[in-house]
């Protein structure tokens, strides 16, 4: 019989002179509980999840060859192959406010809470669920890509995301 397993994921941050005895007790107490076969995952193994990754994700989705990234280009000055220009995502993002609003009824952000939302995002210090809806509205991801970026935002597996037409879905 195949024994229940337990993976210690470095998932978190563990700080002060003893982190590493904390971590190692942390997997005595898994193998103490018995009948668990105990493995250990390092950083560069784990599948990387949250905000800041999901933003990455964005960036890559919006900087390879494709339909996200000719929507931004049309609005940009000549942009090198490997760089996103924050004013071409800036313009398909406050064209897209200028038809379908905010949730909150006041309307599209200015221009200047707008260029600071997206650079905030794409500097990955912070993302929010609508900001995140803007970018999948406004650059028409695929349901697959859409899938992705949620699990990855909100740490899920793909199937635990809600359809498109769902309330608990990330707004217009």
């Amino acid at each position: 019989m195949e024994r229940p397993s337990i993976e210690v994921n470095r998932l978190f941050t563990v700080e002060g002179p003893d982190a590493a005895l904390k971590m190692e007790r942390l997997v005595d107490f898994a193998r103490t509980l018995g009948g668990f076969a105990v493995s250990e995952v390092g950083p560069s193994e784990r599948l990387a999840t949250g905000p800041e990754s999901a933003i990455s994700y964005l960036q890559t989705l919006l900087a390879q060859p494709g339909p996200y990234r000719a929507s931004w280009a049309a609005h940009a000055r000549k942009t090198p192959p490997d760089e996103i220009s924050q004013a071409g995502v800036t313009r398909v993002l406050a064209d897209w406010l200028s038809v379908h609003g905010n949730e909150d009824g006041m309307g599209a952000p200015t221009a200047r809470r707008l260029k600071d939302k997206v650079s905030r995002t794409f500097a990955g210090r912070h993302v929010s669920p609508e900001v995140l809806g803007w970018f999948i509205e406004a650059f028409e991801l695929s349901d697959e890509h859409r899938n992705t970026l949620l699990a990855t935002y909100l740490n899920v597996p793909e199937t635990d995301v809600p359809p498109r037409d769902n309330p608990a879905c990330p707004k217009k």
